[in-house]
């Protein structure tokens, strides 16, 4: 149960509007921890016995928060503004989403799964490299790739004197002159893939992240979105749980 004031602790938990138990406190009918309390503001402090009319009340079940899978189109920046005047991922969401933050950045140019959450901490937890986030993605290349080359870029390289965390990298098909490739990465550094692979000579003409926090892409159209499960959010949170020791 979060720090809440008593009238907010009994609205949460369903049963009063606000006016109806600020009335039931100031009448003193509410005790904390057996004492009478008749202050609407007071706080409660996680694990205190409520009672009103002297039957206890069981705090609400948290809901999860609410989580969002977008699918970002090519031409969007990730920032809350763009300084050049470009249109923002923010610009393109539906107005009555609200203010949410996003979750995996992706540059201009690239396009694929993104997560969106009114909840900032939830959103720091899972940017936050420390916890292994899993994001997966396609990439198309031009040319043949050699599979030494991949396993050197597997390793990590240094683009700008930082070693990047070890990745997984597969070359998948090859089309038209063009090799696609399956990155799966669990820290998200300014423009990584394409830093890596200007430091391995690689061309990348396509750059598509399918899957983020084990959540794919699946039919989601580019521009579209979709709300997760509670199933599916009860798994992010199961992401960051474990710190620097969590999922690998």
């Amino acid at each position: 149960m979060a720090d809440l004031s008593l009238h907010r602790f009994l609205k949460a938990a369903r049963r009063w509007s606000v006016r109806e138990a600020e009335r039931l406190i100031r009448e003193g009918r509410v005790r904390v921890d057996g004492a009478v309390v008749d202050r609407p503001e007071a706080r409660v402090a996680p694990g205190a016995r409520i009672e009103v009319d002297g039957a206890r009340v069981e705090p609400a079940a948290a809901e999860p928060p609410a989580v969002w899978l977008y699918h970002k189109p090519v031409g969007l920046v990730c920032s809350r503004s763009d300084e050049q005047g470009r249109r923002t991922v923010y610009d393109a969401l539906p107005a009555d989403l609200g203010y949410v933050f996003s979750v995996g950045r992706l540059d201009l140019m690239s396009e694929g799964a993104l997560l969106l959450t009114r909840d900032g901490a939830l959103s720091r937890r899972l940017a936050d490299p420390r916890f292994h986030v899993a994001k997966v993605y396609r990439v198309k290349v031009r040319g043949e790739v050699r599979p030494g080359l991949l396993s050197r870029l597997e390793t990590g390289v240094v683009p700008d004197g930082v070693r990047t965390r070890p990745c997984r990298i597969v070359a998948e098909e090859t089309e038209g002159g063009a090799t696609w490739t399956r990155w799966t990465l669990t820290e998200g550094k300014n423009r990584q893939i394409r830093r890596m692979a200007e430091a391995a000579g690689l061309t990348i003409l396509k750059l598509v992240r399918v899957e983020i926090g084990g959540l794919g892409l699946g039919t989601l159209a580019a521009g579209d979105l979709r709300r997760l499960t509670d199933a599916e959010v009860a798994g992010l949170l199961r992401a960051t749980e474990g710190g620097e020791h969590g999922s690998r």
